[in-house]
């Protein structure tokens, strides 16, 4: 069994922004529990593999920095 811990660490800000569905904005309003980040406590991880920041991180840089670590794992072939 392999397993890679893989943290994509974006401001909370940013994944506002982001959020195509407007589930922040229903946090906000109480109408999603324990939405992480919004009205329960996010615990980041301290032990993981890799951590990307997408909001400085593009998508290509993210996607090859998973696969090299990836590869340096032995799960993928280089």
């Amino acid at each position: 069994h392999r397993f890679v811990e893989v943290f994509v660490d974006t401001p909370i800000e940013v994944c506002r922004q982001r959020d195509p569905n407007g589930q922040y904005e229903a946090a906000d309003r109480g109408e999603i529990a324990d939405y992480p980040g919004v009205s329960s406590t996010y615990e980041q991880p301290t032990d993981m593999d890799l951590r990307l920041d997408a909001s400085v991180q593009g998508v290509d840089e993210c996607v090859d920095a998973i696969l090299t670590v990836l590869e340096e794992r032995g799960v993928l072939d280089g």
